[in-house]
C-alpha cells in the first residue's frame, strides 16, 4: 500500500504541473515566405508576440519577431498569424547587435510565443512556450 501511495504521489508531481503548462499549436515546418498560424493556450495575461529563433552558438541568438503583438484573452488564449521571414537579426548575449543571417533549409529553428524583453529575451514573469520548427 505504501508503495502505491508513493508511486501515485510521484505521478501527481509530474502530471499536474504539465496539465497547467502553456501549450502551443503550430505547424512543424514551412517555406520562407509562407504564412503560419499559431495558437497558444493557458497563458498568463500579457501582450504576446511570435518569434522565429535560431541559435548557432550558446552565446548568439538570431531572432525575428514576426506577427503583431496580441493580448491573451481572459481564457489565456492567443492566436497569431505571420510570414516566415527571409532573414534573422543576430545578437550576442541579448545585447550586441551582430549581422543578419538568411533563413535556410536544414537549420534548427524554434517558434516561440512570449512577452518580449530585450532584443532576444522574454519576460520571466509571463508565460513562454516554444516548438521545434523546420524550414523546407
Amino acid at each position: 500500500m505504501r508503495r502505491f501511495v508513493a508511486v501515485f504521489a510521484l505521478c501527481l508531481l509530474v502530471v499536474v504541473p504539465a496539465a497547467f503548462a502553456a501549450k502551443l499549436s503550430s505547424p512543424r515546418s514551412a517555406h520562407v515566405g509562407d504564412t503560419v498560424h499559431v495558437t497558444a493556450t493557458k497563458l498568463k495575461p500579457g501582450r504576446y508576440r511570435l518569434s522565429l529563433v535560431y541559435r548557432p552558438t550558446a552565446r548568439v541568438a538570431c531572432v525575428a519577431r514576426i506577427g503583431k503583438a496580441r493580448r491573451a484573452s481572459a481564457s489565456g488564449r492567443v492566436s497569431i498569424r505571420a510570414h516566415i521571414p527571409a532573414n534573422l537579426q543576430c545578437y550576442e548575449e541579448n545585447e550586441t547587435k551582430e549581422s543578419k543571417v538568411p533563413v535556410s533549409a536544414g537549420d534548427r529553428y524554434e517558434l516561440t510565443v512570449s512577452v518580449p524583453d530585450g532584443p532576444t529575451g522574454s519576460s520571466a514573469s509571463h508565460s513562454f512556450v516554444s516548438r521545434a520548427f523546420r524550414v523546407k
